[in-house]
């Protein structure tokens, strides 16, 4: 994650502000910082670490296509009464540990560095696959795929603070961040597909057995062509580095200090900033709800609509989640004409320095949200209607499956557009922000699908998707208003 204001007096620090500035602005005209990298390595950075995100991904719902072996190989049962079905807590397991772990584990990688933390915690996620794939009993399944997802979420979210080293400027770091946001939503939504193709074959444990075999070729990719992105790492023998930033022996003797406040600031910040400030809790509560609907979609579709309605196997129910990805590709097609208009501007003033450009073109962090409201009301709320009201055995099983599609639509826009309008609405405390806006996407990705079967047997297929639908266009409101009311809606800091 990029890190935080400097300055802020909760963070322990080196030098003063001025003279970080004057570091800053020194070395990033040095070769070898990765501002001044060719566009070409960046990019193959960039796309390796969004391919191991989207892959990542995958193993956190490609397990619920095959809810039914799994119960039955291990005794377990989704029916008992009172009780939440059993089938889908490796997945709560996996989210739960995704939600945490990140917040722990980014700041501290920020100062080790971001290349030997990344490949040890892949191969430790490797590790952590062959349990799955192996367990014996269903307790070992959650525990290990519990260690998984805290591992996977730090390679899913780490990829925003490589964007920040080594984009310059929002202008370069606008389409990065779009690729990732769709490798992070198009892995867990491609994720039941995988699942639902391999045990149209095979055991549920080839679904492990193959995504090992995914990771370990990609492994060897990864340790080849990712490098170190952190300036601080990059330039840590550098004298320059040492002189203009004031790094001398007293830093050793405040390392202690420095990680513990570290770690209670990139714990306590993001809740703090989710229960004080209303703007970041209006857009985590919309980009949460939209997330949780990728895994909520698994449980519903998977589970629920297309096997009862219309009488597809689990696997071919799985399988039919394809239209989730159908959608957010649309979504991210929608998502790079927006980047274009809020960028427009800012082309007319290319005599300027980035930052004056900025100003000159009047950039306001609220000119990333018209592609939530699109997305929340049109893709969701309406896709949502549409599933629910077409979830009837009268009616072809494409009709529900479009709706699916204007669903996986609407997360794609609602997901990006949050992430982009915190960053910028927040800028002093950007990574804190995301940190908190990401924690509450996975505890919803975590939590909210348990209700789904209970949901769905009480109020019917058609009550429980409208519901979701009400409450997506209540949450469709949040970006319209806060477009309406600017940055009013901001508390003056």
């Amino acid at each position: 994650m990029p890190s935080d204001d400097p300055g802020d007096s909760t963070t322990p620090t080196i030098a003063t502000t001025t003279t970080k500035a004057h570091a800053s602005s020194s070395l990033e005209d040095d070769p070898r910082h990765p501002y001044q990298w060719s566009n070409a390595r960046k990019w193959r950075i960039t796309l390796i670490a969004c391919l191991v995100c989207f892959v990542v991904g995958i193993n956190s719902t490609a397990i619920t296509a095959a809810a039914e072996p799994i119960n039955n190989d291990f005794g377990e049962s989704d029916d008992n009464p009172g009780m939440l079905p059993v089938s889908f807590w490796p997945v709560t397991a996996w989210n739960a540990g995704a939600a945490i772990c990140p917040m722990v584990a980014l700041p501290l990688m920020e100062d080790v560095g971001v290349y030997k933390s990344y490949i040890f915690i892949y191969v430790l996620f490797i590790i952590f696959v062959i349990p799955q794939a192996v367990a014996n009993s269903f307790a070992t399944l959650v525990v290990t795929r519990a260690i998984a997802g805290s591992l996977g979420g730090v390679l899913q979210n780490v990829i925003d603070g490589i964007a920040a080293d080594v984009w310059e400027g929002e202008e370069k770091r606008l389409l990065p961040l779009t690729l990732y946001v769709f490798s992070l939503v198009g892995g867990v939504s491609f994720g039941p597909v995988f699942g639902g193709a391999v045990i149209s074959h095979l055991s549920w444990r080839w679904i492990f057995y193959i995504q090992l075999i995914i990771y370990g070729l990609l492994l060897p990719i990864a340790i080849l062509l990712l490098e170190e992105t952190r300036p601080n790492i990059i330039f840590k023998h550098s004298n320059q580095y040492r002189v203009e930033t004031h790094s001398n022996s007293d830093e050793n003797s405040t390392k202690n200090v420095k990680v513990i406040n570290l770690l209670t600031t990139s714990l306590l910040r993001p809740l703090k900033l989710l229960t004080t400030e209303p703007v970041i809790a209006s857009m985590t509560l919309l980009s949460s709800f939209a997330f949780g609907l990728v895994f909520l979609a698994t449980q519903s579709a998977g589970a629920v609509v297309f096997p009862d309605v219309f009488a597809f196997s689990a696997a071919n129910a799985s399988i039919v989640q394809i239209a989730l990805i159908i959608g957010e590709t649309f979504g991210l097609l929608a998502c790079l004409v927006q980047n274009k208009l809020y960028l427009r501007p800012l082309h007319k003033h290319k005599h300027t320095t980035t930052e004056e450009a900025s100003e000159e073109a009047n950039l306001i962090p609220e000119q990333h949200l018209p592609i939530a409201v699109l997305g929340a009301f049109l893709g969701i709320s309406i896709g949502l209607f549409i599933y629910g009201s077409c979830s009837l055995a009268s009616l072809p099983w494409i009709a529900p499956a479009i709706g699916l599609a204007l669903v996986g639509f609407g997360i794609m826009c609602v997901v990006q557009a949050a992430s982009l309008y915190v960053t910028d609405a927040f800028p002093t405390v950007a990574s804190s922000a995301i940190a908190g806006v990401a924690f509450g996407e996975n505890l919803f990705a975590a939590f909210l699908p348990l209700a789904t079967d209970k949901m769905y047997a009480v109020l019917g297929n058609v009550g429980a998707s409208c519901l979701l639908g009400g409450c997506g266009v209540v949450l469709s409101c949040f970006p319209a208003i806060l477009i309406w009311r600017r940055s009013r809606a901001r508390r003056k800091r």
